[in-house]
């Protein structure tokens, strides 16, 4: 199996599991409460079936084949798997890619965690100067200024 159908199968299971914990019915069934979090079907179904979209446009056959049948076996799994403990699994999986997926995010960035760090303090001194010159024009405005705009935004 080559890294792009493992790759795949990995993101295709992952949207199948998330739609298996947050299924309101399924959850009504065990005696579970309702998911905290919004539901996306949209979003995880998408996040389903692109992995297999996008193996048979740019991979061989075989990539798409080796999907399809990991995928569906993959899903019956999923579907298997008791609602309370896909939950479980579901929280230990957020928590457990949390800190990875922030440092992937600056990975693909090109940025490492130092020059993250410059660039967010860079941003946040750009921002208290905007904020400072925004107070500074609000004194400005000569009442009369303000009694004009007042009359405007009540006609």
């Amino acid at each position: 199996m080559s890294a792009a159908a493992v790759l795949a199968t990995v993101t295709t299971l992952a949207a199948l599991s998330h739609l298996a914990a947050t299924d309101p019915k399924r959850r009504r069934a065990a005696a579970l409460p309702v998911a905290r979090k919004r539901r996306r079907a949209g979003l995880a179904v998408t996040a389903a079936l692109c992995p297999g979209f996008l193996l048979l446009t740019a991979a061989d056959g075989v990539d798409f084949t080796l999907w399809l049948s990991a995928a569906s076996l993959g899903g019956w799994g999923v579907a298997a798997c008791p609602p309370r403990r896909a939950a479980r699994a579901m929280v230990r999986l957020a928590r457990a890619t949390a800190a990875p997926r922030h440092r992937l995010a600056g990975i693909l960035m090109g940025r490492s965690r130092d020059e993250a760090a410059g660039r967010i303090a860079e941003l946040e001194r750009r921002v208290d100067e905007l904020q400072a010159d925004l107070a500074a024009s609000a004194r400005r405005r000569t009442p009369a200024a303000a009694h004009c705009t007042h009359e405007v935004d009540a006609a």
